[in-house]
C-alpha cells in the first residue's frame, strides 16, 4: 500500500478534511478554497483579486466558487453603504453551514409550448369560384366546361378551376359569348384544358376579339332579336 509523507515547516496551512474528502466538490474547487484559507483575512477577496494572482481565468473561478457555494462552504453576501452597493465579504466555513440557503439554481422544466394554431383558410369550392364578382361575365362558360366535364369523369383540382377562369377573363375579356366559344371549341375537340379559340377549318389562326355589346344583335322592326 502506498504511503504519503507530509513535511510540515513553518508556514503551513491546516484544512479541515471534510471539505478535501466531499465527493460534490471539483479538485479545481477544492483547491480554490485551500488557496482561499490560506489567504490573511485582510487580503482582497474578490473575483478580481483571485484572478490576479491565479493562473485559472474568471470563469473558471467563478465556476469554482459557485461549486463552494453550493456546498455550503463558502458564503458571499453584499455589503451596502447608503442603500448603495459597496464591497462583497467572503466566508469560509470549514464544514457546510447548515442554515445556508443553496444557492444553486435548480432549472424549472420548461413549460410546452402550446403549437401555434395557424388558421387554416376554407378551402375554396367550384361555388366560390363560379360566384366570384371577377368572374361573373365568364362564369356561365367555366360551369358549362367544368360540369361537361364532370359528367365524363373528369375532375378539376380547384387551383386548375381558378387557372380556367382566370384564361377565359384575359381572352374573353367581359364578353361571355366569346368565353363560350372558348368552351364550346374545347368541349368539341374533347380537349381536357381550354386554349385561345381557333377558326374552324383547320387554319390556326386566331379569331379577332370583337367586344360583345347586346345592341348589335340583329332585331327586326318591333326591336325583337331576330333568330335565325
Amino acid at each position: 500500500m502506498g504511503k504519503i509523507n507530509v513535511v510540515k515547516r513553518d508556514n503551513f496551512t491546516i484544512i479541515n478534511n471534510h471539505v478535501l474528502q466531499n465527493k460534490n466538490l471539483s479538485l479545481k474547487a477544492k483547491g480554490l478554497y485551500a488557496f482561499m484559507w490560506s489567504l490573511p483575512p485582510d487580503w482582497d477577496y474578490s473575483v478580481n483579486g483571485l484572478v490576479a494572482v491565479l493562473k485559472e481565468g474568471r470563469d473558471a473561478i467563478n465556476v469554482a466558487l459557485k461549486e463552494l457555494e453550493n456546498e455550503g462552504y463558502l458564503v458571499r453576501s453584499i455589503s451596502r453603504s447608503g442603500g448603495k452597493f459597496s464591497d462583497m465579504d467572503y466566508c469560509l466555513n470549514e464544514i457546510p453551514d447548515p442554515f445556508r440557503d443553496r444557492t444553486e439554481i435548480q432549472k424549472k422544466p420548461e413549460k410546452k409550448k402550446d403549437p401555434v394554431k395557424v388558421k387554416q383558410k376554407p378551402k375554396k369550392t367550384y361555388a366560390d369560384i363560379f360566384n366570384s364578382d371577377e368572374n361573373k361575365c365568364i362564369s356561365e362558360a367555366l360551369q358549362k366546361y367544368i360540369h361537361d366535364c364532370s359528367g365524363k369523369g373528369i375532375r378539376f383540382q380547384t387551383a386548375t378551376v381558378e387557372g380556367f377562369a382566370q384564361f377565359l377573363r384575359e381572352e374573353a375579356g367581359e364578353d361571355p359569348v366569346l368565353a363560350m366559344r372558348i368552351v364550346d371549341q374545347s368541349l368539341d375537340k374533347g380537349w381536357k384544358r381550354l386554349y385561345k379559340l381557333k377558326k374552324y377549318g383547320g387554319s390556326g389562326e386566331n379569331i379577332e376579339r370583337v367586344p360583345y355589346k347586346p345592341e348589335d344583335l340583329a332585331k327586326d322592326e318591333k326591336g325583337e332579336l331576330v333568330v335565325y
